[in-house]
């Protein structure tokens, strides 16, 4: 039967990312087929809907792994302006010659410091771009959790998804909003959707949807 069918696909192993696709795509045909088998029901709607996901995509890539350090604890006033100050230290700044040295507690520099600063270099006064760079990543380049999925429902199929389907038409390049099912946490930090793939198509121009693949995704 269909589950004895989904058991194996889980069982088997896949040598090549295309056999690994292929397999992900027979198990979101089994899962419609259960659904339809249960009087159409809904459960199953996110989980297929992103396996599709996954499926479509075709670049997958990961950030370079780079030590994180603190800077210095004697830095020029021009360079401690844009940190996350206190009251009491902007006024003291505000005393100060841009070359004139401040002790402070060294600002620290993750892995993905240099990341966030080559998306928002045109933000000057982001004292840590990490955090926007998590918010702008949200369904762009980092796909939701599978373990989101389990137990949408119904609410997923007739209000989120009809709003997630028309975002991506219209603007493929914006980022998920929250208070939805999806959840972003990404624990493996590889990165990739089929929206990214059709804008490397051509990364000087608008992105074209119809590379996208939406009406084979969202079915």
């Amino acid at each position: 039967g269909m589950l004895s069918r989904l058991s194996d696909l889980q069982m088997a192993d896949a040598k090549t990312p295309q056999e690994a696709r292929e397999k992900l795509l027979a198990i979101a045909e089994i899962l419609e087929e259960l659904a339809r088998g249960d009087g159409g029901s809904k459960k199953f709607a996110a989980v297929i809907d992103l396996i599709r996901m996954f499926c479509f995509t075709k670049r997958f890539f990961s950030c370079n792994k780079v030590n994180s350090f603190a800077s210095s604890a004697v830095m020029c006033k021009k360079h401690v302006m844009y940190s996350a100050n206190s009251k009491e230290t902007e006024r003291m700044l505000g005393r100060m010659q841009d070359d004139d040295k401040v002790y402070t507690t060294g600002k620290k520099y993750s892995m993905q410091f240099l990341w966030g600063q080559l998306i928002f270099w045109f933000k000057q006064t982001i004292y840590d771009p990490n955090a926007s760079l998590s918010a702008d990543r949200r369904g762009t380049l980092s796909l939701p959790d599978v373990e989101s999925a389990k137990g949408s429902g119904a609410s997923y199929v007739s209000k989120q998804r009809p709003h997630m389907i028309k975002t991506l038409r219209d603007c493929p390049d914006k980022y998920w909003k929250t208070g939805t099912i999806w959840a972003f946490k990404n624990a493996a930090k590889v990165y990739g959707s089929p929206w990214f793939d059709a804008a490397m198509e051509d990364p000087y121009a608008a992105i074209d949807t119809s590379k996208i693949h939406l009406d084979q995704i969202f079915r």
